[in-house]
C-alpha cells in the first residue's frame, strides 16, 4: 500500500509495512521494547512473566497523517493537507529546509518524487482507494467517469499511462482493492456478506463471492472460517 504527497509539484511516496491483517499481533518482550501508535485495542490475551500480547486495530491513514504533521511541524512549516497525500506548503521552503524535511520523512519510508508519471499512477491509486473507502462514490460512479473528474486527464490517457507503469489496469487494480476492503469488513464480522454486497454495489453476493475467489481462491465463507480458527488458535493460553 503506497500513500503519496504532492508538495509544491514534487511528490512524497510513503510505503509503511505491508500488513496482511487489519489485526496485528505487537510483542512486547523483556529484551527489548517496542512501540506502534494505538489507536484502539482490540483484545489483550496471554499474560505471562516473559511477554504479553495485544491484537491492534488502527487506520493506517491516520497513522500516516499524524506522522507527516509532527514532522512538519517539528520544522515549523506552514502546510495544508488536502486529502489523502495531498500538502500544499502555504511558503516556499528553502533547499536546506527541504534537505532536512526529506531527512526526517525517510525515516518513515517517505520520499520526494519528482517524475511525472510516477506521481500521477499514484494519485490514480490514492483515488481509486478513496473511491472504494466512500461507499457512497463507488455506488454512484463508475471508475470510467470517476477518474477523470478527480484528477484532470482524460480516463484513455490514465489508462494507458496506469498499465504502462504497472503492468495491469485501472479495473484489475479496482478489483483487488474492493476484495481488500471485502476481507477487512469479514474480519470485523458484523457484518454479512449481504450487507458487504450491497455497501459495495456488488450487484448480487454471487457477484461478490465469485470475485472474491477468482482473486483470493477462497470463499468468502472460507475466508471467514480460517480468520475465526487462527483467532481462535491465538486465544487458546499455553500452558505453563
Amino acid at each position: 500500500m503506497y500513500l503519496n504527497i504532492i508538495v509544491s509539484g514534487a511528490k512524497l511516496d510513503f510505503d509503511p509495512i505491508v500488513l496482511k491483517k487489519s489485526l496485528i499481533v505487537l510483542n512486547i518482550t523483556s529484551n527489548g521494547q517496542k512501540s506502534l501508535p494505538i489507536f484502539a485495542l482490540h483484545r489483550i490475551m496471554n499474560f505471562g512473566s516473559l511477554s504479553m500480547k495485544v491484537y491492534l486495530k488502527y487506520d493506517m491513514n491516520v497513522i500516516f497523517k499524524k506522522t507527516l504533521e509532527q514532522q512538519l511541524d517539528q520544522l515549523k512549516i506552514d502546510y495544508k493537507i488536502n486529502g489523502v497525500g495531498e500538502v500544499e506548503f502555504l511558503h516556499a521552503l528553502s533547499i536546506d529546509k527541504i534537505k532536512e524535511l526529506t531527512t526526517l520523512l525517510s525515516v518513515y519510508g517517505i520520499q520526494i518524487i519528482n517524475d511525472h508519471k510516477t506521481e500521477v499512477v499514484q494519485r490514480i491509486k490514492d483515488t481509486v482507494s478513496e473511491m472504494v473507502l466512500d461507499i457512497s462514490s463507488e455506488k454512484n460512479h463508475k471508475i470510467s467517469t470517476y477518474l477523470p473528474e478527480k484528477l484532470g486527464y482524460s480516463y484513455t490517457y490514465l489508462s494507458s499511462l496506469f498499465s504502462e507503469s504497472t503492468y495491469t489496469s485501472i479495473e484489475n487494480f479496482l478489483i483487488i482493492k474492493r476484495i481488500d476492503r471485502v476481507k477487512q469488513m469479514l474480519i470485523q464480522d458484523h457484518f454479512t456478506l449481504k450487507q458487504i454486497a450491497f455497501e459495495l454495489g456488488y450487484s448480487s453476493t454471487a457477484h461478490l463471492s465469485a470475485q472474491f475467489k477468482k482473486v483470493t481462491g477462497l470463499t468468502p465463507t472460507s475466508f471467514q472460517k480460517i480468520i475465526t480458527k487462527r483467532s481462535e488458535f491465538t486465544e487458546t493460553p499455553k500452558k505453563s
